[in-house]
């Protein structure tokens, strides 16, 4: 691929690269081409190949954007980059809504008017996660019930970068916990698990105008409650 044309031909589809500096990296030796990157970066934007980069240096590592026909283009746009030398790379294909298969019908499972009661009164849950290699993720993420498709959608400031995004969009499947501890005297617990099906989607309207327009959307297959006060439907 030629650095400064632009992909043609076919639908491009977004990946998410996250480049980790590799552990013997020299970084004054990275410093020193900072300019050299900025200048590809801006040539790669403006015909189109990378979208938003966000570095974290206290992580020594870099999410990258891209824009591509396949991993392997993908791959190929994120290797002209200067610094590429010292990173190493997972790549993760993203879905968009407008791209979802047509006549893609999820099985969700419905919660109770006690469930969806409780989960108004929450603002904080826990995500589980795994990446292609089958290793786990736990974060903590505000989440919103979405009523009219039934799913649990999460956001985020920067969500298309997270690593959570990038688990779920590799695998397909989460889990989130929202509990609490509704009286701490008598021990009353109480909360819902929700497992199932997860998308990755891109370019949607997020739950919050100040999150960023990737969510991840739990189809729920299981749901697990406990404690919850009986509402009625």
């Amino acid at each position: 691929m030629t650095n400064d044309q632009p992909t043609s031909g076919g639908r491009l589809d977004t990946f998410i690269v996250i480049a980790r500096f590799k552990p013997d990296t020299d970084m004054s030796e990275v410093f020193a081409v900072v300019a050299e990157e900025q200048a590809q970066v801006e040539v790669l934007k403006r015909n189109g190949h990378v979208g938003s980069i966000h570095i974290s240096m206290a992580r020594g590592t870099v999410f990258i954007e891209t824009f591509a026909r396949d991993a392997a283009e993908a791959t190929a746009t994120v290797d002209s980059l200067p610094m590429s030398k010292w990173w190493d790379l997972d790549l993760y294909p993203t879905v968009a809504a407008s791209n979802s298969a047509p006549g893609r019908v999820r099985s969700t499972k419905a919660l109770s008017a006690s469930e969806v009661a409780y989960l108004a009164t929450q603002t904080l849950g826990s995500l589980a996660t795994v990446n292609k290699a089958g290793r786990p993720q736990n974060s903590p993420v505000s989440f919103t019930y979405n009523e009219a498709t039934g799913t649990i959608d999460i956001g985020g400031r920067a969500m298309g970068t997270t690593r959570k995004f990038g688990n779920v969009a590799a695998t397909g499947v989460a889990s989130i916990v929202i509990d609490d501890v509704a009286d701490p005297v008598e021990w009353a617990v109480r909360g819902v698990e929700i497992r199932g099906e997860a998308e990755a989607l891109t370019d949607v309207e997020p739950p919050s105008p100040y999150f960023s327009r990737e969510i991840v959307r739990i189809h729920p297959s299981r749901v697990i409650s406990w404690g919850l006060k009986e509402t009625a439907s």
